[in-house]
């Protein structure tokens, strides 16, 4: 399974119904009972929010993400949908995939190898608390 990431934009702010947010509600937790949804939330900007989904291929992904009731009654009036190439010190933080080799250096700072001896020691637990804003 793959995580994607889904991005819910253009929010109309003002129109949330107490009915339509039970509705999204029950929706996320369907995807929660059926370990599709890794992380969600709105961004502080209160304008967007975010999904993480578990899936197998993006068309999934987009058919999960428009059933949405939010996006299916148009309260957030676009999305964006894209896989997420997740990062850790298991796969050397994709220091060693052929797009971040295609990508070159990474500024004059140093080599890709020299990055990667540096993000190795940082925490993954501090990533993930500084991502979710703990």
């Amino acid at each position: 399974m793959r995580k994607y990431v889904a991005i819910l934009k253009d929010k109309k702010k003002g129109e949330l119904t107490k009915e339509l947010l039970h509705k999204h509600v029950g929706h996320l937790q369907r995807l929660t009972k059926d370990r599709r949804l890794f992380l969600c939330g709105p961004f502080k900007d209160n304008d967007s929010a975010m999904q993480i989904l578990i899936c197998k291929t993006i068309d999934e992904a987009i058919r999960l993400v428009e059933t949405d009731p939010f996006i299916k009654e148009g309260y957030y009036a676009t999305y964006e949908v894209n896989e997420l190439m997740e990062a850790n010190e298991d796969n050397n933080w994709l220091m060693d995939i052929p797009v971040t080799e295609e990508n070159g250096t990474v500024g004059n700072e140093g080599t890709l190898q020299q990055t990667s001896e540096m993000l190795n020691t940082i925490s993954s637990n501090y990533i993930l608390n500084h991502l979710l804003g703990k």
